[in-house]
């Protein structure tokens, strides 16, 4: 069942919401975001999301398993946890450009907030799929490969660079 937190006023408060939240219910199913952008707003550069306690740390040496293992369902399932995380950070990072860059062009906000939106609905494909494997979400380790990177950008090239190189390039390996 989704959980409704108080609706956000606009939608940079309900980027910053996503992005903080350690809930892991509301990182798989926000309510729906407003349909207004604040109208005034000086911009939020946010470090780091908030981490629900499911989504541990990878410990050193957990990997993403070879191709070869992949006939195993176990090693499946970790692998596409690790690109379930891929699409929460990549959901969580569209915010972050939403709150990072307030006087972007309203189509490109408009287009972050659809982006993130259908990361999350992957986001819920590969949560359906790993647990049709028989394990859960949070049942292997993650790393927030990407939150280290993007925080550092300074304008939307940069971002949009390090995301399309970083974060879908590695999803296509």
């Amino acid at each position: 069942m989704p959980v409704t937190p108080n609706p956000a006023a606009d939608i940079e408060a309900w980027a910053e919401s996503y992005i903080t939240t350690d809930d892991l219910r509301i990182k798989l199913s926000p309510p729906a975001p407003p349909r207004t952008f604040r109208s005034s707003f000086a911009g939020l550069r946010l470090a780091a999301p908030g981490r629900p306690p499911e989504l541990r740390p990878a410990r050193r040496g957990e990997r993403t398993p070879k191709q070869l293992a992949l006939s195993d369902p176990h090693y499946r399932a970790r692998t596409l946890h690790a690109f379930l995380h891929h699409e929460l950070q990549a959901a969580e990072l569209m915010c972050w450009a939403l709150l990072a860059f307030p006087d972007a062009e309203q189509e490109f906000r408009r287009g972050l907030l659809a982006i993130c939106l259908d990361e999350i609905r992957h986001m819920n494909l590969y949560a359906e799929h790993i647990r049709a494997l028989g394990h859960a979400v949070g049942d292997f380790g993650v790393r927030d490969w990407f939150w280290k990177r993007v925080p550092s950008c300074r304008s939307q090239l940069e971002f949009v660079a390090v995301m399309g190189m970083g974060l879908e390039a590695a999803n296509l390996e």
